[in-house]
């Protein structure tokens, strides 16, 4: 077993080196290529001054998923500051979102509603920020930007070819360290496991414990949080966690939730830009934002059925063929 997690050791590390389409990581993918006619426009991801409409963003609630570098949550660690939400982070936020006053496809995103002006380093000029929150109908509403999975040359194009990834080999670890913990028997490779992921992200390999927050507890209540963890933030934007939900039983909490964004320009209080103060987490990871009134936005809010949406219909024209299948309850 030794022998063979520290081959996997050396697999990710070099796949991860690699990168991009031809990473060894991938399992299973669908090539996708202009050539071929296969290719689609990513405007909808771009921010609004390099000419898209980042009508598809990060919630906030995913960005404060994302763990202290010293492994504790925002509301247990004394290295979250809220007025500098990407200070002192797991290294896979600002490798997922784009943080403030940064440069991002040629211009330096900065949705605070005072700036008005931005620096463009593909022009060498001064320009008009589109993504600004006092133009709110013309910026993301959240006041995030997605940075995975985006290429600097979608600007100029606006058109994308990468291959979908559909399985890759991070999702194995920790699949395999959730089915574990599920069946109550932590042990070394459930550890080895989720930090074989974790220090991938840190750039190291996952024998220098001390160069990154390494997971070494065995209890299963603590494993179980940051296996649940773990998933929402190597996998943001993947497509996995509307199904994680499902599974663990969760969606009738977190899919009724409300969408929250950064509040309008006339009732921002400059002083607590971005954020208001510390959001509280709870145990199933789940934030709550109702002590925060005026200072955030309600974008939008969500319903979940549980009497129905756990466990979907069966099709008609199935249960019209086979007379011994039953509908699903509520249908």
């Amino acid at each position: 077993m030794k022998k063979k997690l520290l081959l996997i050791a050396f697999f990710l590390c070099t796949c991860y080196a690699r990168g991009g389409e031809q990473s060894a990581e991938i399992i299973l993918s669908i090539p996708r290529d202009q050539t071929q006619k296969v290719s689609s426009v990513p405007d909808d991801i771009l921010t609004r001054n390099a000419g898209g409409f980042a009508a598809t963003m990060p919630t906030r609630e995913l960005v404060d998923a994302y763990e202290c570098t010293d492994g504790k949550p925002i509301d247990e660690s004394p290295l979250y500051n809220p007025l500098k939400p990407f200070d002192n982070r797991d290294p896979r936020l600002a490798a997922t979102v784009v943080p403030f006053n940064t440069y991002w496809l040629g211009y330096n995103f900065n949705p605070h509603p005072d700036s008005t002006q931005v620096w463009s380093n593909k022009l060498g000029r001064k320009v008009a920020n589109n993504d600004t929150r006092a133009v709110a109908p013309f910026a993301t509403f959240t006041g995030f930007v997605w940075r995975k999975g985006v290429e600097q040359t979608w600007s100029d194009t606006h058109s994308e070819d990468n291959d979908a990834i559909i399985v890759r080999f991070a999702e194995m670890l920790i699949t395999y360290a959730e089915a574990k913990v599920e069946l109550g028997q932590a042990d070394a490779t459930v550890l080895n496991a989720l930090n074989m992921v974790r220090a991938r992200a840190y750039g190291v390999p996952a024998s220098q414990v001390a160069s990154y927050p390494a997971v070494t507890t065995l209890d299963l209540t603590e494993l179980k949080k940051i296996v649940r963890r773990e998933r929402r933030i190597e996998f943001a934007f993947e497509g996995l966690r509307y199904m994680d939900l499902i599974r663990w039983k969760l969606a009738e909490k977190a899919l009724t939730k409300p969408v929250i964004g950064l509040p309008d320009p006339a009732n921002q209080n400059r002083a607590k830009w971005p954020f208001p103060g510390t959001t509280p987490i709870d145990d199933d990871g789940i934030a709550d934002y109702s002590g925060f009134g005026n200072d955030v936005k309600i974008l939008f809010t969500r319903s979940f059925d549980k009497n129905k949406q756990y466990l979907w219909p069966l099709p008609a024209v199935e249960v019209r063929l086979n007379p011994k299948l039953t509908q699903n309850p509520n249908y």
